[in-house]
């Protein structure tokens, strides 16, 4: 895209169309640089808009709980499965419902 037609962009606009422009670089196997040459984009405009949108992108963070070994409680029981996969039992109340299942 080339001069006058991006000028007539809002700002949100803009931001916009240099985001599909970074989205469609990244999913297009070439360098920056050689995206902006093959869709005549002005290579210094594209790494100034990758940094200010990766800036003012917000950071996804998750929760994380972390137990010590003195936090954990205790395993009452180990289920091993044929698969290799184990099922460990910390809580005595399931412990019911879990044999009933097995019948």
């Amino acid at each position: 895209m080339s001069g006058p037609s991006i000028l007539n962009l809002s700002p949100a606009e803009l931001a916009e169309f240099w985001q599909q422009q970074i989205n469609q670089q990244q999913t297009s196997g070439l360098s920056g640089a050689q995206y902006c040459q093959q869709y005549n984009l002005s290579y210094c405009r594209f790494l100034y808009w990758n940094k200010k949108l990766r800036q003012a992108a917000p950071v996804k963070l998750m929760p994380v709980v972390v137990q010590t070994a003195e936090s954990q409680p205790a395993i009452l029981a180990t289920v091993l499965f044929k698969n290799g996969k184990q099922l460990q039992i910390h809580d005595q109340s399931i412990l019911p419902a879990l044999l009933a299942s097995l019948d």
